[in-house]
């Protein structure tokens, strides 16, 4: 499971993403200290940008791999408070060579 850290207590970062596993769906371990993803993005054109909120995390799975993650995001600073313009952006993921 991926879930938004909303103080940053478990991954290390506020509003990161923390993971955790579970044999069952019912009984769940949470990583402390892994940060399953940031709110900084990646764009095309090689810049980096700090979103104000990345949150709603759904992954896409091909073939039984995640291949691309799905996030509410914004371009506001203080989360959606000061944002001006919302959307939902969409991640390729890195995919393992065999």
């Amino acid at each position: 499971m991926i879930a938004k850290d909303m103080r940053g207590d478990v991954c290390g970062q506020k509003h990161g993403g923390m993971h955790a596993i579970s044999p069952d769906g019912i009984h769940w371990e949470v990583i402390p200290s892994e940060l399953a993803y940031t709110r900084g993005l990646h764009w095309d054109d090689g810049k980096t940008e700090l979103m104000g909120l990345l949150e709603r995390p759904f992954l896409l799975f091909e073939n039984g791999k995640p291949a691309h993650a799905f996030f509410g995001t914004s371009n506001g600073t203080q989360g959606f408070t000061d944002a001006t313009d919302t959307w939902t952006v969409c991640i390729p993921l890195k995919q393992e060579k065999n």
